[in-house]
């Protein structure tokens, strides 16, 4: 599986809506799977999830770092964890592979 994830240029997306679901639908065609990069902050809301023809949401980082002392940052993280299986999406924990 091929995985796009899109994190600098999400106020470009946020911003031309339309476009962007036109073609994130288009990579998804060609096989790409399309995610979030750092939900849970910055641009991306849960109104995405319903707009977007994404499968995968990584967590911002900022919440993986506070996990062993912020019970808040694990209820968000197990909330978050368990809404994406119930959608069937992939979900990462912010941790970044590539810069």
């Amino acid at each position: 599986i091929c995985w796009l994830m899109f994190k600098q240029i999400a106020f470009s997306i946020i911003c031309n809506l339309d476009t962007a679901q036109r073609n994130l639908t288009a990579l998804q065609q060609l096989g790409l799977r399309v995610g979030l990069d750092d939900f849970a902050t910055g641009y991306w809301s849960l109104n995405h999830l319903t707009t977007l023809p994404i499968g995968c949401f990584k967590i911002d980082r900022t919440f993986v770092q506070q996990l062993e002392s912020s019970l808040i940052s694990q209820v968000i993280i197990d909330t978050v964890n368990s809404m994406a299986g119930a959608l069937k999406f992939s979900c990462e924990l912010g941790v970044s592979r590539t810069k």
